[in-house]
């Protein structure tokens, strides 16, 4: 799902979905301003933005929700959301959802024309051929798995900084209750308020990370307790494991290229 927010609110949602998400949405928040668009963002975004053009929506604080599962939005969308806003405005806050460790996954199809075909979209989605020297780095050795999706998110956040001008980009990574990598979610602006709040947002959910991991893992205990019809005394108890690091903002770097002689 793709939304814009000011005062008012844009879902994208495909068409199979568009009707049902109008519908719930309309139930559930009867007074409120927004509007379901049916079909892929990519495509109906910049009509989209020129009716808000138009009506002289540019100059209000817009926020951005791209949510994908790997590499579906375009850099052209990302583009044309960065240039929305009036010069003398501060840029729409982007926030994506990024998903680093689906990208080889994709890459990994057995017919090679597929593998292709996935490469085209990542290719897309960065705006760029950079990523495949860390992609290549990594088939050769040169580059651990954790490595590769770093660099991945590093391109990302490098690209919405170095090309479409946002003044900073935070990323925080969302874990599985196994303490393994799911995704990333980058925050882009080039306001100081929204930096301040971001910041602020990143640090309390990597302290409040692993305890939500320990309640999960132990609710899950008492689930396979029902199910094997082998209760102990006590409930599970929620142990918090691996605490992680608290949240510190870390700039962008110039983008991993192969060594020359590769």
């Amino acid at each position: 799902m793709f939304s814009i927010t000011f005062s008012k609110s844009v879902f994208f949602e495909l068409p199979s979905q568009a009707e049902r998400l109008e519908a719930e949405l309309r139930s559930s928040y009867p007074d409120r301003d927004f509007e379901v668009i049916a079909g892929d963002c990519n495509d109906t975004i910049r009509a989209v933005l020129e009716r808000l053009l138009a009506d002289e929506w540019n100059w209000a604080p817009t926020f951005v929700l791209l949510d994908q599962q790997a590499a579906e939005i375009r850099w052209t969308t990302l583009e044309a959301l960065a240039k929305f806003k009036h010069a003398s405005r501060s840029k729409v806050e982007l926030w994506l959802l990024f998903a680093p460790s689906m990208l080889p996954r994709g890459l990994g199809w057995a017919v090679a024309a597929d593998a292709e075909r996935f490469a085209n979209r990542i290719t897309a989605m960065f705006g760029t051929e950079l990523w495949r020297d860390a992609y290549s780095a990594r088939q050769q050795g040169l580059l651990t798995g954790a490595e590769l999706r770093d660099e991945l998110l590093n391109l990302m956040r490098w690209r919405l900084e170095a090309d479409v001008g946002y003044k900073a980009t935070h990323s925080f990574g969302m874990k599985n209750t196994k303490g393994a990598d799911i995704y990333e979610m980058v925050f882009a602006t080039d306001h100081d308020a929204g930096e301040k709040i971001m910041s602020h947002i990143y640090r309390t959910a990597a302290e409040a990370q692993p305890k939500m991991r320990a309640d999960a893992l132990a609710k899950l205990e008492a689930e396979r307790e029902e199910k094997s019809g082998i209760m102990s005394l006590i409930p599970p108890i929620a142990k918090v494991i691996n605490t992680v690091p608290r949240y510190k903002h870390e700039p962008s770097r110039q983008p991993y290229q192969l060594p020359d002689d590769e």
